[in-house]
């Protein structure tokens, strides 16, 4: 072993760090983002030196989980250890959060929310749903008493069932909502 090593061994053991994992907080500039590898190129601002970092995770361990996709050019906190292991830790602007887990994803931008892949469009705005089928029953109702009136008026007998308002609570899913 070097001296300069048993130097720095020793160094370690008196102050309680040795073996420990170290972190260094960076301040950076994101450069470019590279979400299909959950990761990011960044630029170190600050300090005494500038230099470019690649490939920082935008979460510490790449899986499920909470994936954050900062905005190119903001700045960020990156978290580095002596492991040579590099995440964003903290965020001044952000373009997406995505919320993974298994085979469902809720991705969150400005002004959207979106599930899976959104294939099945828009939520249903429940109030606005029941209020346009009530229209549709309360005309039908009025077109089945005509063609009563019509059938009577040739000499037969009809006695239409009234068709009965749609009720929300029987097909709404309180546990989701939404909002303008």
């Amino acid at each position: 072993m070097s001296g300069d090593r048993q130097i720095k061994e020793a160094i370690e053991t008196m102050s309680g760090t040795r073996g420990q994992q170290l972190v260094k907080l960076v301040e950076c500039e994101v450069i470019s983002v590279d979400e299909s590898k959950r990761t990011c190129n960044v630029s170190v601002i600050g300090g005494n030196a500038e230099y470019d970092i690649e490939n920082v995770r935008l979460m510490a361990t790449v899986d499920d989980g909470i994936l954050i996709i900062p905005t190119v050019g903001s700045q960020i906190i990156v978290a580095h250890n002596n492991k040579n292991v590099r995440y964003i830790c903290q965020f001044s602007e952000i373009d997406k959060v995505l919320l993974i887990t298994g085979d469902t994803t809720i991705e969150i931008k400005d002004g959207s929310v979106k599930f899976n892949d959104g294939s099945f469009d828009g939520f249903v705005k429940i109030k606005d749903l029941t209020d346009k089928l009530n229209d549709m029953v309360r005309l039908l109702n009025i077109e089945l008493g005509k063609i009563q009136t019509g059938i009577i008026a040739g000499g037969g007998s009809y006695t239409p069932t009234n068709l009965q308002n749609f009720n929300k609570s029987d097909y709404e899913n309180t546990k989701l909502t939404h909002g303008k």
